[in-house]
């Protein structure tokens, strides 16, 4: 029985040992690809137009509303497809990595555009309460998104435009 505790208790203390220190530093964050800026723009902006494209296709496909629809129940599933475009290509464009230069103008842009996202999404929630303060007070929080202005900033040519305004 005394030849097996050697074992165990050996394996038990390197097991100790391997977990030391791990609670004093927080894991590494993984490291995003580098890119070049230019290429990072030409692939940015390839996903903002099929984005696009994707975007307005869904909404053409949407089926007329009845006259007796509600207004939040119409609005609803526009903004459901507006909120999905912006975060998934906000995502997409995030894990093309970052460029050495301007990084910080990039951050920025993503930053915003999830902002607008947000704001789409509080938008939806009020909308399918019938919620139409809520509903007001989220469009104008998206009104006040910088998205575009950020997109100006960094370079993009397609990506932002799809940030624009909406009607409050």
């Amino acid at each position: 029985m005394g030849r097996q505790i050697g074992p165990l208790l050996v394996a038990t203390l390197a097991l100790s040992m391997a977990s030391c220190g791990g609670d004093d530093a927080p894991p590494p964050e993984p490291e995003r690809p580098q890119i070049t800026k230019a290429r990072l723009i030409e692939r940015a902006d390839a996903i903002c137009t099929r984005d696009q494209a994707r975007a307005t296709a869904r909404l053409e496909r949407l089926p007329k509303p009845e006259r007796s629809a509600r207004i939040g129940a119409i609005t609803a599933r526009i903004l459901e497809v507006n909120e999905a475009a912006v975060r998934s290509g906000a995502d997409r464009i995030e894990a093309l990595g970052r460029p050495a230069s301007d990084a910080d103008l990039l951050e920025d842009y993503l930053d915003e555009r999830t902002s607008a996202a947000n704001a789409l999404r509080g938008a939806l929630a009020a909308a399918r309460k019938e919620d139409t303060e809520g509903l007001a007070a989220a469009l104008r929080t998206y009104n006040r998104n910088q998205a575009q202005e950020a997109a100006t900033r960094f370079g993009f040519k397609v990506c932002g435009l799809g940030a624009g305004r909406i009607g409050s």
